[in-house]
């Protein structure tokens, strides 16, 4: 005898699956270390228990949440957390995507070339906040095909939308794609002026957060004020300049390899579509959006500008599987995603180095007392006894106000277990040895 599934049942296990074998893939190839424009001060941001950041809210919100339940239980440092949110939203837009193609013809071919594409790179852990946004824009491509097909109601795309400004705001700068989905159905839209309403309401809503709110900046932020300067380390050139052209081009074969030429194809042959039409206008928008802003960080700016990638593998899988060279192209696709991640994704993620070591500092003060503090590598304010870090050396800083700050520099592999007492204020430093003995040394401040 048989077993047979209910149909609903089998999906959502299928999709649970899907889930989890998406979220053990993005988590095993985390980073190890910063590789965003962002990813450091994104980072710190999170250690000094920031829970709203202007120009992404609730992504910002949602990393400080991951920390705050992870860290007292496993004391990881804000970077794991924030890798680990970039790996479920990932996990989550994988099983958004497959419910997107699964109705489609050859649905996992479909599937493996939108996945084989630059979005994806920020799914594999990222320590930045465009996994959530990316997640989100992969829910409103979903959300136009099921309204076009009626089996979604209309006003979803305005609330979706309106989720997505929240988590970032550079969605403001799709908003002319919802604009066009509004009007093809425009008498849908009327009827349901309630809901429309309620998305109005979230985005004015969301406007008046950032307005208030003293920390961060807005949707352009300082890019206008520099985007006509060199850069000191020119890590970015202004606007009209070889050098800009250069990472332009270089954020454009990042986010859309091979897809760029194929999702134009696909949109002249589907120009009477409204699904089409509408994605096709998300990609436009995204290229707009690149053309336009300025890289503050020059090529690791690269994860804010994958705005274009998810928009362009959806129309070219359209074009790949519809086309008679449906395996040539298919191979080609495949061959230059896999060269793009070979050079990028393992090398971030440094597996033979990768892994945390655990320091105790027996004499940290756990509280602020008579202007001292302790910090580490400069940037984390230390509060509790133990920390885990990655390997390498780190400086351990005793801060005293009016005084000469105290250090020990403490080098660590992998899976070590070291404890160090810092140098009272009361007594001397040793001077600073020739040679660094059972991985420590010390030093009084200048």
């Amino acid at each position: 005898m048989k077993l047979r599934l209910d149909p609903d049942l089998r999906e959502r296990l299928l999709d649970s699956a899907l889930f989890m074998a998406a979220l053990a893939w993005f988590w095993f190839w985390r980073p190890h270390g910063f590789f965003g424009g962002d990813s450091e001060i994104m980072d710190r941001r999170i250690h000094e228990g920031m829970w709203f950041y202007k120009r992404e809210p609730l992504c910002v919100a949602a990393m400080q949440l991951a920390h705050r339940i992870l860290h007292p239980q496993f004391h990881w440092p804000p970077a794991l957390s924030i890798s680990l949110v970039s790996s479920i939203a990932g996990a989550a837009a994988v099983v958004i995507l497959r419910r997107y193609w699964m109705d489609k013809p050859h649905p996992w071919l479909s599937l493996a070339l939108c996945l084989s594409s630059g979005y994806v790179l920020l799914f594999h852990g990222a320590v930045e906040s465009y996994a959530l946004p990316t997640c989100m824009l992969a829910l409103w491509i979903l959300a136009i095909d099921r309204v076009e097909a009626g089996k979604w109601p209309h006003y979803l795309l305005g609330l979706i939308v309106a989720g997505m400004m929240w988590f970032h705001l550079v969605a403001a700068f799709l908003v002319p794609a919802l604009v066009l989905g509004f009007l093809l159905q425009f008498r849908t839209a009327l009827r349901e002026w309630r809901y429309w309403l309620l998305s109005t309401l979230l985005v004015v809503g969301l406007w008046v957060f950032i307005r208030y709110h003293a920390v961060g900046e807005g949707v352009t932020g300082g890019s206008f004020r520099r985007a006509f300067v060199h850069s000191a380390e020119q890590e970015f050139g202004p606007f009209f300049t070889l050098r800009h052209l250069e990472i332009k081009l270089y954020f454009l074969w990042m986010a859309t390899q091979v897809t760029l030429p194929l999702a134009l194809l696909q949109t002249w042959k589907e120009r009477r579509d409204p699904r089409t039409l509408q994605i096709a206008l998300l990609l436009v928008c995204g290229l707009v959006f690149l053309i336009v802003f300025h890289p503050d960080c020059g090529k690791r700016d690269w994860d804010l500008f994958m705005l274009p990638s998810l928009p362009a593998a959806v129309l070219a899988a359209q074009f790949v599987v519809g086309s008679g060279l449906r395996f040539v192209l298919s191979g080609m696709w495949f061959a230059v995603a896999a060269a793009v991640w070979l050079v990028h994704v393992p090398v971030w993620a440094d597996l033979p180095h990768r892994g945390l070591a655990e320091v105790r500092v027996l004499n940290v003060p756990t509280h602020k007392i008579d202007d001292l503090e302790m910090f580490v590598n400069d940037r984390h304010h230390l509060h509790e006894e133990l920390i885990r870090l990655r390997g390498g050396c780190h400086t351990f800083e005793l801060r005293y106000k009016g005084k000469r700050p105290r250090w020990k520099v403490v080098c660590v592999e992998p899976g070590d277990k070291v404890e160090l007492r810092m140098p009272e204020d009361s007594v001397p430093s040793p001077p600073y040895p020739s040679f660094v003995p059972k991985r420590f040394s010390w030093e009084d401040g200048p």
